[in-house]
């Protein structure tokens, strides 16, 4: 019996881990013959594509989630502990499933380490979480530390299911040649640094860059390449622009606004150093896709880096520039010693439990 699933999340462009990750789930559902159908509440929400819904506005997103659910779908939604109105948004569409006879999926993305996921201490989000978790059926989740985390709220850890987001399907893609601009980048450039960043807090942009600056003491020919630079016109972006342009960094920084898959994992394989800034993302597919390309990776330290990873404290540069000089310095070296990620199906395992959960 084909089934209905209706992800909410956001979805590409531009190519971030939740949306590539909702890409591959309508993909391989509809290759399966279920329909799914995505609500895009990410910032590519207005722009029109057969691959998404579009959102425009609350009431917009109200009316077609409550018609999705009227329709039978299961609602797979996605959030993180991060932001009020992501929360708020799940809640709805939990509760609107719920009016239908339904209960949705929930997917909680990130790691142990978010502003609002806190039931240790509580907070005054504490009862929304609790409401979203238990108007769910069932939760995914990226590790077993965040389970454990989850169930604090009160929840059957029965109904929880750790499931990585790193899957052997990101590992499969196309070689492609970059446009000139960026091929004489990383032709003029040794070593490259790769960083996947975007402008919010909590990627500690300004550490990155100050740190990249240091490193140039040592390493002055290096090149940091940024991908993920959409731009926004936001204050921080303004400031971080103008941190590159004061140190004089413009000629050894290339940043692009967004890659595909093809790209991006072409990148990973031409570049010499990897490095993950933010603390919230538990564990990371990208960097098990860097270690999986036996690219050396230092990440700012959240308690689930895999082994292999050289961690540094989030918000000091100093320590970043000195773990990714050390690093460079015995590249060759640490290249052999990484230890790299067992390589599974993650994917199918949540396709099986989303056939299973729709009704």
């Amino acid at each position: 019996m084909h089934k209905k699933i209706l992800q909410i999340s956001p979805f590409p462009p531009p190519r971030s881990g939740w949306s590539v990750r909702v890409a591959f789930l309508k993909s391989a559902l509809c290759e399966l013959g279920h329909q799914c159908q995505v609500l895009n509440i990410g910032s590519s929400r207005k722009m029109k594509s057969p691959e998404y819904v579009c959102v425009y506005n609350a009431l917009d997103y109200l009316v077609k989630v409550v018609k999705f659910s009227a329709q039978g779908y299961t609602i797979h939604a996605h959030v993180n502990g991060e932001t009020l109105k992501g929360l708020l948004l799940i809640l709805v569409a939990g509760m609107s499933n719920w009016l239908f006879g339904k209960r949705y999926v929930l997917t909680f993305h990130g790691g142990v380490q978010q502003s609002y996921f806190t039931p240790e201490t509580g907070h005054r989000l504490t009862p929304l979480f609790r409401l979203m978790f238990a108007l769910s059926q069932r939760i995914i989740c990226n590790s077993e530390v965040v389970k454990a985390k989850i169930a604090a709220y009160g929840v059957n850890p029965d109904k929880i299911t750790p499931i990585p987001a790193f899957t052997r399907q990101y590992l499969q893609h196309e070689t492609v040649t970059f446009a000139p601009p960026l091929e004489a980048f990383l032709a003029g450039h040794t070593p490259v640094l790769l960083s996947y960043i975007v402008f919010r807090d909590g990627f500690f942009i300004d550490t990155l860059i100050e740190g990249f600056r240091q490193l140039r003491a040592s390493y002055p020919e290096a090149g940091l390449l940024l991908v993920g630079t959409e731009s926004d016109g936001s204050p921080l972006e303004t400031d971080i622009r103008n941190r590159i342009a004061a140190a004089n960094l413009e000629p050894h920084v290339f940043d692009v606004p967004s890659m595909s898959h093809d790209e991006f994992r072409t990148a990973m394989k031409r570049c010499d150093l990897y490095v993950r800034t933010p603390i919230t993302d538990g564990v990371c597919s990208s960097v098990l896709e860097a270690l999986s390309y036996n690219l050396p990776v230092v990440a700012a330290e959240n308690g689930s880096r895999p082994p292999s990873v050289i961690p540094y404290i989030a918000d000091d540069p100093q320590d970043l520039a000195t773990q990714a000089a050390n690093t460079l310095a015995h590249l060759d070296h640490i290249r052999q010693q990484i230890v790299k990620p067992a390589i599974q199906d993650t994917l199918s395992d949540e396709v099986n439990l989303l056939i299973q959960a729709a009704t």
